[in-house]
């Protein structure tokens, strides 16, 4: 007990030392805090009043121990006990008080009844601002159900984990069924698959889900519920992937395309008759020829002329160059062009059985890049190359005189042909003027090269016969 006299005054007066500390250090804050916010300066002049207050109530009871102990005479204590001297910390912790709701009235709840308007009001534009969001999204959903419903496309979306997928009225309406449930089991939508196409579109599906492709597009028949069968366009792709990079969501839309499928097979239907109708005309054209030419054949057989024999043999060279085009044309699938190496190839050998040149004596170099050319061009480049052949193959080479022919042929970019046909024959003379000549090969030559294909032409007679021309290959049009 005796040491519990001593150490409890010793304890109050600790307290009192310790909240004169903090009263003297809140003083000195509100004299060094730099800052515009006056209720800062408030707080901390309460809590040092509230400090102060502690001081004096605390050294009130210190002194009150302290005498009790013997410490200090108790004379002391009742002097510190007159109501005037206790009414001082009560008038303090008054003051605090009053300060606190003055506070607390005329700033924090006019300032926290402003920030709740603030508050109030942000709540009430944002409000407004999603009610709008939502009256446009609204009406841009209307819009866009209107436009997909007016243009026959529905919507769909396969949860692959839950295995139904979602179809928009559209489809379902569209095929005449009357399903309530719009999600519906992936085996039941597959159902409604003609089975020649369901193996198609399940392997789509497969294939996606695995991740081996991310979209698809696929035509397939669906029942009606009538019985008949459409044509419905379903594309879709993956959205959502789990962990194992593994489709789990799939979304995509159809379209019906029946009218369009029925539209595409008149079309094919129908270019499948002209393609038959012109390769017909392309086979009667050059059995025509030919008629013609054997025609021309039997009628020269009433005469024993030269000339005659002559003339029959190079205008039935002429009819066979042009009906070797036709005949190339009736076997192509592209009714328009006909590739160009085989078509030179083919005239050169045909030329060369008409004149009865064999290769041993007369080789053929062939220098022919891989492009092909419109029947338009085809014709007059065979005519000519038939003049030059012939020309070369009756004069270049007379007796046993043995010799080489090259025909070149190339396009560059712009469409330029560049055609040369050169021999290294006896020539010509040097007096020889190629452009007055008054042959019907020379006429030819020129007059097509000149005025149907409107090229160049170049002569050289200095070593053999060489001859270029220059032509645009963008003079005719493909028709078919």
């Amino acid at each position: 007990m005796s040491i519990f006299k001593f150490v409890t005054p010793f304890i109050y007066w600790l307290l009192i030392i310790s909240w004169a500390y903090i009263s003297i250090f809140y003083l000195k804050k509100y004299r060094s805090v730099i800052t515009q916010d006056k209720l800062i300066k408030t707080l901390l002049i309460i809590l040092s009043i509230d400090s102060l207050r502690t001081v004096i109530e605390s050294i009130y009871f210190g002194a009150w121990y302290t005498s009790l102990s013997g410490i200090i005479p108790i004379s002391v204590f009742e002097f510190l006990a007159q109501p005037q001297i206790v009414f001082i910390p009560k008038l303090l912790n008054l003051f605090a008080a009053s300060l606190v709701i003055a506070i607390m009235t005329r700033k924090w709840i006019p300032q926290e009844a402003a920030r709740l308007k603030d508050l109030q009001d942000i709540v009430s534009r944002q409000v407004i601002k999603i009610t709008q969001t939502q009256d446009v999204l609204s009406e841009t959903q209307a819009r866009l159900q209107m436009v997909l419903e007016d243009s026959g496309i529905g919507i769909w979306d396969l949860d692959v984990i839950k295995d139904h997928i979602y179809c928009s009225g559209k489809l379902f309406s569209t095929l005449g069924h009357d399903l309530n449930n719009k999600y519906v089991s992936l085996k039941l939508f597959t159902s409604l698959i003609n089975q020649e196409d369901a193996g198609s579109i399940s392997d789509v599906f497969k294939d996606c889900i695995s991740n081996k492709v991310n979209n698809f597009q696929i035509d397939c028949r669906f029942q009606f519920a009538n019985g008949e069968w459409r044509w419905i366009q379903i594309s879709g792709r993956t959205i959502e992937y789990d962990e194992k990079d593994t489709s789990v969501r799939l979304v995509g839309a159809f379209l019906d395309i029946n009218d369009r499928k029925k539209s595409d097979q008149l079309i094919s239907h129908s270019l499948k008759e002209k393609e038959t109708l012109l390769q017909e005309i392309h086979h009667r054209t050059k059995n025509n020829m030919n008629l013609i030419y054997s025609m021309m054949k039997l009628s020269s057989n009433k005469y024993s002329n030269e000339q005659v024999d002559e003339l029959v043999k190079e205008t039935g060279s002429r009819i066979k160059s042009m009906s070797l085009v036709h005949q190339k044309l009736y076997q192509s699938k592209d009714l328009s062009h006909i590739d160009t190496y085989e078509y030179i190839d083919d005239l050169t050998k045909l030329l060369f059985q008409v004149y009865k040149t064999p290769l041993e004596k007369v080789s053929v170099v062939l220098d022919i890049e891989k492009f092909s050319i419109l029947i338009d061009t085809a014709i007059p480049l065979g005519l000519i190359l038939n003049e030059l052949l012939s020309n070369s193959l009756k004069y270049a080479f007379p007796g046993d005189k043995k010799g080489k022919i090259k025909i070149r042929i190339s396009r560059n970019n712009s469409g330029e042909i560049n055609f040369i046909f050169s021999d290294d024959g006896i020539g010509v003379e040097s007096s020889f003027d190629y452009k007055k000549q008054e042959t019907l090969g020379f006429k030819m030559i020129f007059g097509i090269a000149e005025q149907q294909l409107g090229g160049k032409v170049s002569f050289d007679g200095s070593d053999g016969l060489s001859i270029q021309i220059k032509f645009s290959d963008t003079l005719y049009m493909a028709r078919v």
